[in-house]
């Protein structure tokens, strides 16, 4: 990373000026200003020690994790901003600890020539000073955004005591399951730009972003991996690659690597089960376990990897440069919703400090060639790519549309509006609750999932105007109008709300008052909505619909996630018909009708996730295994570990079937008679 703009340093008393300007979330001095970038005068020893007795250093850092909440950071709170509180508080010895100047790599001094050649070595000339840096930039405060939501997906998916295998697959999953591969949502047929952050708003990436998220899951439950390529090189046009967990296991102490295939984002299945990932060790010396890959990569139609090249494979580590930075290790965020709570972790050196061994060395454990462990470039240059890169135009549609009418706005006693029909014509707001919503479930947490499926429930209307499902006709109006005509409503004695009216009632009222105050009037229900409106509620209202049907299962409802799923597949074409026939062929699946899912399945082989479909094809059509002969089971069931349920590969989550009794509605959308067996036919 380019760090070399840090260039203009300050004395501590115009940095604290500065802070108090307004770089808290309470807002700031000149949102639009060219931007800043702080470095303190490290030689004023007596203002870093006024700094601890005062409590800044708690201040600054808690004001910029404040701003790196996905849902504000880019939105409502700047990244550069952020990035200046942090180095407000890097730069300090009484905030980190440490002395002025570089962040030392190690203590000793042969740990510290021994990682300065590693990282030169996989890094270029200036990895030392980049890791040593003690500043921030906004490449940083983006990184750290991205941590709260790895920690919260991880403790939301796996749980505090799940065995190492488990919580690989357990991860791997989810990765497939919430980044469907690439179609839709491409620009000019290219992968938009932007990280594993803008993927997860948009619920596809390439089978290089499953595996860089996927690394980084795991980084989260404290399991290491590589990327493995008997493709090639790991280039992302490539037909896949493989990210190989390092489990326990291996011999004198080291560790096996489990293989996960991250185009069809299944398992790479060993004989005898196929929700086993197999090991690379395995495949090197057993004839059974590489028939077994063969079959799988020529049920899904892609290419099966050369056998000579599994005794050869190169490993790439994976992740950004962030992650090697020492001052990441000097930032604490806050503990994430979950069971049993997760820290997010923000620090992996590469090198080994103070007797503990870097990633390179954990990697070499696992019987690599430590002089042959290099970098996987794609998630840095990815990250160089992202800083512009915009968030998904669905996620500020306006889905709130309205007239504006020349003169005066009331609303009638029955509820009525009276304006000039005639004169009135269509206004629309950007509108933040899809961003809300999608931002609500990723954060994980039963809260966020609540949350989330609250806002997409008010979105969603049964009422057909020319699109799939319409939004609520509801007029433009700010978040500041609609609470205070809430708190007006709410004192007033003789409010006409009853007090046990509906959350989502209270905010329809008072945002149509809000919209007759500025003289707007709902959009009439009979009338067709502006073409420009039209084409992008075409996208928003299939993602709102998507993203309920994920809250569903987060909820442990696959039965209201599959009619969801089910008005989307059995609509006209939408931008998520073929995400949602994979999710619910394996809804389908997963509940035993193997016969539905399959029919289902045949039908979208054509799309982007056609190889793990025709993985699932095969498994969900094959013949039942023969009976095992008598004396297997008199010598203890020696073959017991066969498995030949064909239930597309997957098990359920240990969490779904837990049923959440405390949501805030437990009503589903109405929808287009969506089922699991009339969506296969």
């Amino acid at each position: 990373m380019n760090r070399s703009a840090f260039s203009r340093p300050l004395s501590v008393a115009a940095l604290v000026a500065l802070a108090a300007c307004g770089l808290s979330l309470l807002g700031g001095c000149d949102r639009e200003r060219e931007r800043e970038v702080i470095s303190v005068n490290t030689s004023e020893a007596a203002g870093s020690a006024a700094a601890a007795e005062d409590g800044q250093c708690v201040r600054w850092l808690e004001d910029a994790v404040g701003m790196l909440a996905p849902v504000k950071l880019g939105r409502t709170t700047d990244a550069d901003r952020a990035a200046q509180l942090l180095t407000l508080y890097l730069q300090q010895e009484a905030c980190t600890g440490v002395p002025p100047g570089p962040l030392p790599l190690a203590a000793a001094d042969a740990e510290t020539a021994d990682a300065e050649a590693l990282l030169t070595r996989l890094l270029g000339a200036d990895a030392v000073a980049q890791a040593t840096d003690r500043r921030a930039d906004a490449a940083d405060a983006r990184f750290l955004r991205t941590r709260l939501m790895d920690a919260a997906a991880v403790s939301g998916t796996v749980g505090p005591d799940a065995a190492p295998e488990a919580v690989a697959v357990a991860l791997n999953r989810h990765v497939a399951d919430r980044l469907f591969p690439l179609g839709a949502q491409r620009v000019n047929g290219d992968r938009p730009a932007g990280s594993t952050y803008h993927a997860r708003l948009r619920g596809e990436g390439d089978w290089a972003d499953r595996a860089w998220l996927f690394a980084d899951l795991l980084r989260q439950a404290g399991l290491d991996s590589v990327l493995l390529t008997p493709w090639g090189t790991g280039d992302p046009d490539e037909p896949t690659a493989w990210v190989g967990v390092l489990l326990p296991g291996g011999g004198d102490g080291g560790k096996e690597i489990a293989l996960f295939d991250m185009r069809t984002g299944l398992p790479v299945p060993g004989p005898a089960d196929p929700n086993r990932p197999v090991r690379l060790s395995e495949l090197r010396n057993d004839d059974a376990a590489r028939a077994a890959m063969r079959a799988f990569y020529e049920a899904a139609e892609l290419p099966v990897p050369d056998e000579a090249a599994l005794t050869d494979l190169a490993p790439q580590l994976i992740g950004e440069n962030e992650w090697w930075r020492m001052a990441s290790g000097l930032i604490v965020l806050p503990t994430v919703e979950g069971p049993g709570g997760r820290t997010p972790r923000t620090f992996d050196p590469l090198h080994d400090r103070a007797g503990q061994p870097g990633l390179v060395s954990r990697v070499a454990s696992a019987g690599f060639d430590r002089d042959a462990v290099a970098l996987w470039p794609v998630p840095a240059e990815r990250v160089a790519a992202a800083a512009e890169a915009p968030v998904p135009a669905t996620l500020n549609a306006p889905v709130r549309v309205g007239l504006q009418a020349p003169g005066e706005v009331t609303i009638t006693e029955e509820g009525d509006f009276e304006y000039d029909r005639e004169r009135a014509v269509p206004t629309t707001a950007p509108g933040d609750e899809l961003w809300t919503a999608r931002h609500a479930q990723l954060a994980g947490g039963a809260n966020g999932v609540r949350e989330a499926a609250g806002i997409l429930e008010g979105l969603l209307s049964p009422e057909q105007i020319g699109s799939l499902v319409s939004p609520r006709p509801l007029p433009p109006a700010t978040a500041a109008e609609v609470r205070q005509q809430k708190a007006v409503s709410s004192r007033a004695a003789d409010a006409e709300e009853p007090a046990a009216v509906a959350r989502d009632a209270r905010e329809v009222n008072a945002i149509l008052r809000a919209a007759a105050a500025n003289d707007v009037a709902p959009w009439p229900l009979d009338r067709p909505l502006p073409p420009e409106v039209q084409a992008l509620h075409g996208a928003a209202i299939p993602d709102a619909l998507l993203f309920l049907a994920e809250t569903q299962l987060d909820r442990g409802r696959p039965e209201s996630a599959a009619r969801l799923l089910g008005t989307l597949v059995n609509s006209p074409a939408n931008s998520r018909k073929a995400t949602a026939a994979s999710r619910l062929a394996e809804i389908v699946g997963n509940d035993g009708d193997a016969t539905t899912a399959a029919a289902l399945a045949r039908q979208y082989v054509g799309s982007p996730d056609g190889p793990r479909l025709k993985v699932w094809i095969a498994r969900w059509t094959a013949p039942p295994p023969a009976p095992q002969a008598d004396d297997d089971e008199a010598n203890g069931g020696a073959n017991g570990g066969a498995n030949g349920e064909a239930s597309g590969g997957r098990e359920p989550a240990a969490s779904s079937e837990t049923s959440d009794e405390t949501g805030a509605s437990s009503e589903e959308p109405e929808t287009a008679e969506g089922t699991e067996s009339d969506a296969a036919e």
